[in-house]
């Protein structure tokens, strides 16, 4: 058994012994709308995969992840009533339990995480924010800054209304944003404008849809292009599918703000214009070039050698060689640059400096004499003594007989 179907509406509970027999379980999908209010859906503890959208639109209020759990597809909870991803752990005290506590941010396994109760898979480069609990509380949510993609749906439906992305962002998944009726305002913090990924749909091919300018044939277009297409029935590229935020391109108020680095780049586009209706310019934000060398002072040793000094001078090389006061000051650990550079000075200051054995002014190896005369200069010294009081004892007795 390699992968389970779930299908029906009135599944509560997905537990553990379900599946304990299937040992090659790799995949699990669900289909369906469980509609009771305490449904909790279990992932059994050696499933490794869950599939695009698997628990999508469903009832399910409480997830509980198997530890097993390494890959992830498109956020397999959208629309569901799940609140967090947090787990519950035991509060233990003189070996009872006497409670437990809700843990927001641990590791499940190697590549899945949750942060702040929001599920995220580890990829190349960084982190994908796969799903955003639809019923989570926050009204302002930063991602998390390894975040490099953000999962199609991800937010889809949720309450947020200011999110702030992370500024090594690449992408932004279909209808990532969608449904978000509350979102006034979207803070980007890369470099570069992330990508806008779309998804091709037939259902949107339709006269409530179309993007020109004007009328035709009594169809009001949403004045998107703004140009007669007589061929807009019969092309489906004509069309702009694109729903990142709230709403499609052409439905949108017009009443979302962008507030984008002063030095961003591409956030002019065309489409970025259909979603956001005014746009501000924040602070700077840092190049590649700055995110590499932020990264490149990361991996200086924590307990600096002298055999480090290559990759301390690499570092500050690559700190000076940033013209611009702005991106230097966007270098966020540059004291851990200068730690190092100072410990590398101290350790250089210890080091010995090898002897020259031609050089004249070095002292000479001690001959036999003096090391003999060293080795044996308390038994002189005490010999000395000795010899010194019985003279002068005999002395005395020399004396006191004369008298007599």
């Amino acid at each position: 058994l390699t992968k389970v179907v779930q299908l029906g509406n009135n599944i509560s509970t997905y537990n553990s012994e379900l599946y304990s027999g299937a040992t090659n379980l790799k995949t699990l999908y669900y289909d369906g709308d469980a509609n009771k209010a305490d449904n909790v859906v279990r992932i059994p503890s050696n499933v490794t995969s869950i599939g695009d959208f698997a628990f999508g639109k469903s009832a399910l209020r409480s997830v509980v992840l198997g530890e097993k759990l390494v890959e992830l597809g498109e956020n397999p909870f959208f629309g569901s009533l799940v609140t967090t991803f947090a787990k519950t752990k035991d509060i233990v005290f003189n070996n009872e339990v006497v409670g437990c506590e809700s843990v927001e941010t641990y590791d499940l396994s190697p590549t899945v995480k949750v942060i702040d109760g929001v599920l995220y898979e580890v990829v190349p480069k960084g982190y994908e924010l796969v799903s955003y609990p639809s019923l989570k509380a926050d009204k302002e949510f930063t991602i998390d800054e390894n975040t490099v993609r953000i999962s199609s749906l991800a937010f889809a439906g949720s309450n947020i209304e200011k999110v702030i992305l992370s500024n090594i962002l690449i992408s932004i998944g279909d209808k990532a944003f969608y449904a978000c009726e509350k979102l006034s305002a979207v803070i980007f913090r890369s470099y570069d404008a992330p990508l806008l990924e779309e998804e091709f749909s037939t259902s949107y091919i339709n006269d409530v849809n179309l993007p020109i300018t004007g009328s035709i044939f009594d169809y009001e277009g949403l004045g998107i292009s703004k140009y007669y297409m007589w061929n807009v029935f019969t092309n489906y590229t004509n069309y702009y599918y694109g729903a990142n935020f709230k709403d499609y391109i052409g439905h949108n108020t017009g009443d979302l703000i962008m507030v984008r680095p002063k030095n961003g780049q591409n956030y002019d586009s065309f489409i970025f214009d259909q979603y956001f209706s005014t746009k501000v310019d924040g602070v700077y934000a840092p190049t590649i070039n700055t995110l590499n060398i932020i990264t490149l002072i990361d991996n200086l040793p924590i307990n600096v050698t002298l055999n480090d000094e290559s990759q301390i001078v690499a570092a500050r090389q690559a700190y000076d060689s940033l013209t611009s006061e702005e991106q230097k000051s966007l270098i966020s650990n540059y004291e851990n640059l200068v730690r190092a550079e100072s410990t590398l000075a101290y350790l250089k200051s210890r080091e010995e400096t090898p002897v020259d054995p031609t050089d004249p002014t070095e002292p000479t190896e001690p001959s036999k004499f003096a090391i003999f005369m060293k080795n044996n200069m308390y038994g002189f010294i005490l010999s000395g003594i000795i010899t010194i009081g019985f003279t002068v004892a005999l002395v005395l007795v020399i004396k006191k007989k004369k008298r007599v």
